[in-house]
């Protein structure tokens, strides 16, 4: 949500209309944010929407509500917008209880969504819970 505290404006001198610096947003790099784009509207479609998903929980939400080839998902990462080939959620070893969450981008490149979670290279048991429609072969879970 962007008004989350009326105090946060921007920094930045805003010439012009007043609420020109609702136009933008802060995020925080602690929990990685997401942007959600339709994949079948087009840049000049009216139709088309996009969101800014802050955190793995509400992701998770949003993803299990659509189909595979309904969305691209990205991560807004420090310094550039990455797409996400696969989304999905780890246990620990001794934490069965605590599902964490982490993506894959194209590259290959494994990113846990938070700082403090474990590194899902050690993960006891991973769950997809979306792949792009390319990858996407079904309900998988593997156990390691």
């Amino acid at each position: 949500m962007f008004f989350t505290k009326p105090s946060w404006q921007s920094p930045m001198k805003v010439a012009g209309d007043a609420f020109t610096r609702w136009e933008m947003a802060g995020v925080t790099h602690y929990s990685t944010v997401f942007v959600v784009r339709s994949a079948q509207a087009h840049r000049d479609d009216g139709d088309g929407y996009s969101y800014l998903v802050f955190g793995p929980h509400v992701l998770k939400s949003i993803l299990e509500g659509v189909g595979r080839d309904a969305v691209k998902v990205y991560a807004l990462e420090w310094d550039r917008l990455v797409a996400v080939e696969e989304f999905w959620s780890y246990t620990e070893r001794g934490r069965l209880s605590m599902a964490y969450f982490a993506y894959t981008d194209r590259e290959g490149r494994v990113m846990k969504c938070e700082p403090t979670q474990p590194d899902p290279a050690h993960a006891i048991r991973k769950t997809v819970v979306w792949q792009v429609a390319e990858a996407a072969v079904g309900y998988k879970e593997e156990v390691f």
